[in-house]
């Protein structure tokens, strides 16, 4: 995981705020795992294992809420499942000495 910020505006936002906790906890979630262009795979076990060990939760459901409310874009390029986070690049500044990406990018 990496170190991110996490902007007031978050908990100010009036449309995440519709959303269950444990949501909102995973898109906060999704900020540590994300890399330097907000990219991550597609993998809800390996999420949960990440950011939810100690939890039941349904990652799966909780990421397609996301989706459908704009907060997360879920893309495949051949065979890869990926997320992006749109709003990413507006939010954090990672590290100058963090790795590019090496995941491919959305098809915008």
């Amino acid at each position: 995981m990496r170190t991110r910020y996490l902007k007031p505006g978050f908990f100010e936002n009036e449309e995440l705020a519709t959303l269950a906790p444990v949501t909102r906890l995973l898109y906060a979630g999704l900020w540590l795992i994300a890399d330097k262009s907000g990219r991550l795979r597609d993998r809800p076990a390996r999420i949960k294992g990440e950011l939810f060990p100690y939890d039941n939760t349904n990652v799966e459901r909780h990421l397609k809420t996301l989706a459908d409310k704009g907060f997360i874009e879920r893309y495949q390029v051949e065979a890869q499942r990926l997320i992006w986070l749109p709003t990413f690049r507006k939010n954090q500044h990672p590290h100058p000495k963090e790795p590019a990406s090496t995941l491919p990018g959305h098809p915008t």
